[in-house]
């Protein structure tokens, strides 16, 4: 059963591997936990059961997609093979939407592998689970032991129903891999049906590609002596039995499970949390150190520089920019990172327009992530697209209600896709570096004038001197001119 978490905005999907004990279901988990999340930004809880144990953990680094603004995630979980925790296995059942049964090939093995196989069918019709819808694969398992079953032997045998089926050596991961990515690729179709997806033969093959590209990076890694997992270990409370005892009140033990389910469940959000609260505290450091370097800073250029590099380093972007507005109107770039050109300023929208100024005139912050369930990518994820990102946003940068740039920030395939939370932060930085340019443009501002005034003030004063000096010469009185008396001589005075 697809659960819905409306406050992180996940769709959470359930696989789980089943089979019998000690036919290497908990060392599929932990070379798919190591393998994917060798940084261990999640951890492989062990919920322990007398002599058997349960593990499971959210494998939160793999990019699938989103459905309808939800993110899809996977949990992985295992049931303890004895036969004696057959309420346990029914109750971590529950809800599977994915199913991979781990055989043992070896020949010893042969009833138990039919015996846990027959348990597994049973555990689904108890569970309301349908073996025809919900997607089930088969790993044969121990391939390196010796004497094994063939795997002609073993198709014979448990797959009835022409399921996917791997052959595999958990302990050096071989196959492993292989059979998670079918499963996956399955069960994320057999999602999109129940999510209305299903009817669009598009979506779902954007979804299983999805699938095949996130797995891509991590096939064919084997691990020749894989080191020891560090399980989070959660002892079921009030089961009352000891290793090797028969459990009975099923529904007890089962009502026991979920609740350890149900904490170690809170325990991950709150580990989720915690490291959000921590990367928050540190961006929040960064803001303020970013907002008094903008300041200070008196070159609008030198601003904008500063808002490039601080927008990489916390967003852990591939590519960025910042469009301006010169005085003429003509958008351009002024700052441009992993790319000679952006994106979204080169491409058209449907009007014609740039994407970019479109963007700019409608002053809003945008997200651009490719949505599973879209019939086709709109003109701005389109040149994101084709410029070999997977995601991209755009904030207009703003103040007092004067859009003065926009910056955008572009993550590749590798990256996890730029979230709400990208955007929320990019929002503040572009915030932050809009008043800082502007109050370095009107610095520069000032500064022309100041040095326009300084410069008119001294050609004034040139003049006023020069009047002054004029002012200050001795006057020179011209003799007068000699007057005609009647007898026609000339006289004086």
């Amino acid at each position: 059963m697809v659960q819905f978490d409306n406050q992180n905005r996940q769709i959470k999907i359930k696989v789980v591997y089943y089979g019998p004990a000690v036919g290497g279901k908990t060392t599929c988990l932990q070379h798919i936990h190591r393998v994917t999340d060798p940084q261990r930004r999640t951890k492989l809880y062990s919920l322990n059961t007398a002599a058997d144990r349960t593990l499971f953990f959210d494998l939160l680094s793999l990019n699938l997609g989103r459905i309808r603004g939800y993110r899809l995630t996977l949990q992985l979980y295992t049931v303890p093979g004895q036969v004696q925790y057959d309420a346990t296995r029914r109750t971590v059942l529950a809800g599977a939407d994915g199913i991979v049964f781990v055989a043992d090939s070896q020949v010893a093995q042969r009833e138990a592998n039919l015996e846990s196989l027959e348990n597994l069918w049973s555990n689904m019709a108890a569970n309301g689970l349908d073996r025809k819808t919900v997607p089930v694969v088969l790993q044969y398992n121990k391939r390196d032991l010796d004497p094994i079953q063939t795997v002609e032997e073993m198709e014979a045998a448990l797959n009835a129903d022409a399921s996917s089926a791997f052959p595999t050596v958990a302990i050096t991961g071989e196959g492993v891999l292989e059979a998670f990515a079918a499963v996956g690729e399955r069960t994320l179709a057999s999602v999109a049906d129940k999510l209305g997806v299903g009817t669009s033969p598009q979506a779902v093959a954007r979804l299983q590609e999805q699938m095949r590209k996130a797995m891509q990076p991590f096939m064919g890694t084997e691990d020749q002596t894989p080191p020891a997992t560090e399980d989070v270990e959660v002892t079921v409370a009030g089961s009352g039995v000891a290793a090797g005892q028969a459990l009975s009140e099923d529904v007890l033990v089962g009502e026991a499970v979920r609740a350890n389910l149900a904490m170690t469940d809170v325990t991950t959000r709150l580990d989720i949390v915690s490291r959000q609260l921590e990367r928050k505290v540190r961006v929040m450091d960064s803001i303020s150190q970013f907002g008094h370097a903008v300041s200070n800073q008196r070159d609008p250029a030198k601003v904008l520089r500063l808002l490039i590099t601080e927008a990489i380093r916390l967003l852990q972007l591939q590519g960025a920019s910042v469009i301006i507005i010169p005085g003429g109107g003509r958008v351009r770039e002024a700052v441009v990172h992993g790319f000679k050109q952006d994106p979204l300023l080169h491409a058209a929208d449907s009007t014609g327009a740039s994407v970019a100024t479109a963007l700019l005139n409608d002053r809003k912050p945008r997200l651009f992530v490719h949505e599973i369930d879209e019939d086709e990518a709109g003109a701005a994820l389109a040149a994101v697209e084709g410029a070999g990102f997977a995601s991209a946003l755009a904030v207009p940068m703003m103040t007092q209600e004067k859009v003065v740039g926009l910056l955008t920030a572009f993550g590749d395939k590798e990256r996890t896709d730029l979230d709400e939370d990208d955007l929320q932060l990019a929002t503040v930085l572009a915030s932050t570096a809009a008043m800082g340019y502007a109050n370095a443009i009107a610095w520069r501002q000032m500064e022309d004038f100041s040095k326009g005034l300084e410069a008119k003030v001294e050609e004034r004063a040139g003049e006023l001197k020069k009047s002054l000096a004029e002012s200050r010469r001795p006057l020179r009185v011209a003799p007068p001119a000699p007057r005609t008396s009647s007898s026609g001589r000339k006289t004086r005075g």
